[in-house]
């Protein structure tokens, strides 16, 4: 049976602070700065800030609104835009000549 290995924020820690004594004795800065920034980020000293888009619809307007909708169903976005009257109803197709 293989032996398990319990994996903590302070092993991790000591296994890249090792990695970047490695680094220092071998000459390699760029590998002892990205242990170095592991540690941080491990430490919570570094956070990664990621852009989140989200769509506000409180900010819209209508014309702003209908594309968003176009953009998600497509052709079916008419069906909801004519029920809100948006959009003109379609043109009856029982009219006759």
């Amino acid at each position: 049976m293989a032996k398990r290995h319990d994996v903590t924020m302070d092993s991790l820690i000591a296994e890249l602070e090792d990695a970047r004594k490695l680094a220092e004795e071998t000459k390699q800065p760029a590998s002892m700065v990205s242990a170095s920034m592991g540690k941080a980020r491990l430490a919570g000293l570094i956070i990664d800030k990621r852009e989140v888009k989200t769509n506000d619809i409180d900010g819209m307007d209508i014309p702003q609104l209908a594309q968003s909708l176009h953009d998600i169903l497509g052709d079916k976005a008419n069906l909801i835009l004519t029920e809100l009257g948006v959009l003109p109803p379609p043109p009856s197709s029982d009219a006759t000549h």
